[in-house]
């Protein structure tokens, strides 16, 4: 078995160097959706990335989920902000990001959220295992706990 990290996951990247029949059978966890899925296709979520993609990221490459993390992240920092009001001193910015509970953002996946506490800094506690069928990954059930 093959387990890869999130971060080189991507079948438009890694995958492809790799060559796409050697990496069948690649596991690795998900957090995200991958925008190239079609099971996605046509979903608000993946619509108003795709919006974002072509506004902001011109110079990225569309087809790496990669691309979906950072756009989560982004919406993580827009809500940590509105949090802060207009108290924007370090002190309230840290309190703010570190007491986020269950936050569902656009391009998650369904069923998976994110949380920050003073004391714990890993944002998920359930993330989605899937395998790599040599054209794209397929969920492995719902996704799992990680706790």
């Amino acid at each position: 078995m093959v387990f890869l990290n999130y971060i080189a996951n991507s079948p438009a990247t890694t995958l492809k160097a790799a060559g796409h029949e050697q990496a069948k059978g690649v596991i690795s966890t998900f957090f995200v959706r991958d925008p190239n899925d079609p099971q996605w296709q046509g979903t608000k979520d993946l619509v108003d990335f795709q919006a974002w993609l072509k506004r902001y990221g011109t110079d990225l490459n569309p087809a790496d989920p990669q691309n979906a993390t950072g756009y989560v992240l982004a919406h993580l920092m827009v809500e940590v902000l509105k949090r802060c009001g207009d108290n924007l001193t370090r002190a309230n910015l840290v309190t703010q990001a570190s007491h986020v509970t269950d936050l569902a953002l656009p391009m998650l996946l369904p069923g998976v959220t994110m949380t920050y506490t003073p004391t714990e800094y890993v944002p998920f506690r359930k993330l989605q295992l899937e395998q790599f069928d040599g054209q794209r990954y397929r969920a492995l059930g719902a996704p799992t706990a990680v706790d």
